[in-house]
């Protein structure tokens, strides 16, 4: 909750993110309290604050927006930014103790370190990737919004309904990307979407290997390529 909280006091100079995010005015007094740096004895705790802030300039609220950075017009842009920021966060933590309600945002560093590792550690591999479907994932970037799950659901103590949200957040993803961009792309979204919520969520939950049945997904073959615009396609009859 005080992640989200946070954002409001960035988001108001990006209104071009308000849709996206909303956030109260009364959690976010509770993480000003809550943030500040503590001195116990020899012991230095960290101001929750600053590690939050970091976070927000890539916009990770929730494991669904490190997911979301697949969809990005650059990679190679996203991977330094996602570094800067990484090295930033691991270097206020090799200063300071952590408090127990930095847990939640200690999490996203972990889900956005696993991002870093099989993404833009992968940019220039010759094998079988999700980064070799990028130009049809970044016409997926509102589909994949529209699966996102409650808010602040992987907060929640009930593992049972966490876990239910994760099966229902990948089993979207799978869903939409196998429309547009085949089920190949599909498949390697979603075994890269449940690795990455995992290292989010606060339970260990098991993930059905079986795959939702999709009626007219995207041939193979065409998955690579930038999907055309329906645009194009009227203007080409008409021709």
């Amino acid at each position: 909750m005080y992640l989200k909280a946070l954002f409001i006091c960035i988001i108001v100079s990006y209104s071009f993110w308000e849709a996206e995010c909303s956030f109260g005015l009364s959690s976010f007094r509770s993480a000003r309290t809550s943030g500040k740096v503590k001195k116990s004895k020899n012991i230095t705790y960290c101001d929750g604050n600053q590690l939050l802030l970091q976070l927000a300039n890539l916009y990770i609220v929730s494991p669904e927006r490190i997911v979301l950075l697949l969809t990005t017009e650059s990679y190679n842009d996203t991977c330094e930014d996602l570094r800067s920021m990484l090295t930033h966060i691991n270097a206020t933590l090799s200063t300071c103790v952590p408090l127990p309600t930095a847990k939640l945002y200690l999490k996203l560093r972990d889900g956005s370190e696993y991002f870093d590792k099989h993404i833009c550690c992968n940019l220039d591999t010759k094998k079988k990737h999700i980064v070799n479907y990028h130009p049809c994932l970044v016409e997926l970037r509102d589909d994949l919004i529209d699966c996102e799950g409650p808010p602040d659901w992987f907060e929640q103590k009930n593992k049972k309904a966490v876990c239910q949200d994760l099966v229902d957040v990948v089993n979207c993803y799978y869903i939409k990307a196998a429309m547009l961009c085949g089920k190949k792309a599909a498949k390697l979204l979603r075994e890269f979407s449940i690795n990455v919520l995992k290292h989010v969520i606060m339970c260990d939950c098991h993930v059905p290997s079986s795959l939702p049945y999709v009626c007219d997904a995207m041939p193979s073959e065409g998955a690579l390529m930038k999907p055309i615009s329906l645009n194009y396609v009227i203007i080409f009859l008409l021709i």
